[in-house]
């Protein structure tokens, strides 16, 4: 799927604009014939590791012919789920102590995918109770993965960002959720976590600022490139952030950057009195 819109870069640019997410992925469908091209293209022969069978009709080109045979290799929800985790993990730990939420009771995870970060946070304060808000399937799936240590400490919540209120909380955390959306659709969900805290509340965002030239850190950029072409979203520097949370009301904004080669940088925004 993001291959796919990859390929379409110089039409993207023209226009100012990307695909509907929905019908790049079904463009990017990972068939048998589309991963044993791309295998050959790249000169991997272990396809037999893929389960993917090797014996398919080829054209004089030694191209891979379209056959009627029911496509095998479906993309996974788990496998997106424990990728999510998997960029989450080596900042976990610097995400849950970057600001002290000792004095707060419950945090809301919006977008909390498995509930990996919610776990974390609640694991590094006891006195923290965590909610997961996401879609119906997510939360489905979620749960069967939960830890039996975590279930008394942390719920999940099925609701959608646009059409559902938040369940109430007086620390929302949102981890790559604003760089996927438009204006718009950032301010629908910082005007609604605003308004959803109680006043001292916090709001934090854990995204990776880009530096304020725009010209780096490597993984940002390439955030940004993704972002645009997957989501029509964007990364920001950390000034922009600061402004975003303050055009929202927030105050007492404090940023701080994780160093080294990784996928998060944090900032919080508090609900003044």
């Amino acid at each position: 799927m993001v291959m796919t819109m990859y390929d379409n870069i110089s039409t993207v640019l023209q226009r100012g604009k990307t695909d509907n997410l929905s019908e790049a992925y079904e463009r990017g469908k990972m068939d048998e014939l589309h991963i044993i091209s791309l295998s050959k293209q790249m000169n991997r022969t272990n396809l037999e590791t893929k389960n993917i069978p090797t014996q398919v009709p080829l054209d004089k080109n030694q191209n891979p012919v379209s056959t009627n045979v029911k496509q095998k290799n479906q993309l996974s929800p788990i496998n997106f789920m424990l990728a999510m985790d998997g960029i989450i993990t080596p900042t976990a730990s610097v995400i849950t102590k970057a600001f002290d939420l000792s004095g707060h009771k419950t945090l809301l995870d919006l977008g909390g995918c498995s509930g990996y970060l919610t776990n974390e946070f609640v694991r590094n304060y006891p006195g923290l109770k965590g909610v997961v808000f996401d879609l119906p399937d997510t939360v489905k799936l979620a749960k069967t993965l939960q830890d039996e240590d975590m279930k008394s400490r942390v719920t999940y919540v099925e609701g959608d960002f646009f059409k559902d209120n938040f369940p109430q909380a007086d620390v929302i955390l949102l981890s790559h959720i604003i760089h996927n959306w438009e204006r718009n659709g950032v301010d629908v969900i910082l005007g609604k976590a605003f308004s959803r805290l109680p006043c001292g509340g916090a709001l934090i965002l854990a995204e990776k600022f880009l530096n304020e030239e725009k010209t780096g850190p490597e993984t940002s950029v390439l955030f940004d490139l993704s972002m645009s072409l997957m989501c029509k979203g964007r990364e920001r520097t950390q000034t922009e952030y600061r402004q975003l949370l303050f055009s929202h009301g927030f105050r007492n904004i404090e940023a701080k950057t994780i160093e080294g080669f990784n996928y998060h940088d944090i900032i919080i925004g508090r609900k003044p009195f």
